[in-house]
């Protein structure tokens, strides 16, 4: 089964996720639901913006039809919320190691589950 991030349409309404907390809503636009969208199309929880230490501004969307808040207002854009496929990138990136190798390493030093998250939690 395929996850959809953002905006996934039906016939009739809409569904919206919020790509920081996966919240879903259905509606026929993101305002009735209590979403925004950024300029960059990043759709969130207006609850979000709280993490924004600043004025919200606005500017006009030709794609949704209305207001989309600036790329300096969003909490993603301005990494103020940072999902887990984007740390994961960074930290392969940083550390020059592949998915591959980390899961090798994990697979060859906890015997199952449980152990693994024992030891995260240390």
């Amino acid at each position: 089964m395929k996850t959809r991030n953002g905006f996934v349409s039906n016939s009739s309404s809409s569904s919206f996720i919020c790509e920081i907390c996966g919240t879903l809503e259905t509606g026929y636009n993101c305002g009735e639901v209590g979403f925004e969208v950024c300029e960059h199309e990043h759709i969130f929880c207006k609850k979000h913006l709280d993490k924004v230490d600043k004025e919200i501004t606005y500017k006009e969307d030709d794609y949704w039809g209305g207001e989309a808040v600036t790329e300096d207002c969003c909490p993603i854009c301005t990494l103020k919320d940072i999902d887990d496929s984007l740390l994961l990138r960074y930290l392969k990136h940083k550390f020059s190691v592949t998915e591959k190798e980390v899961i090798n390493e994990i697979q060859r030093d906890f015997k199952n589950l449980a152990e693994l998250l024992n030891h995260l939690e240390e």
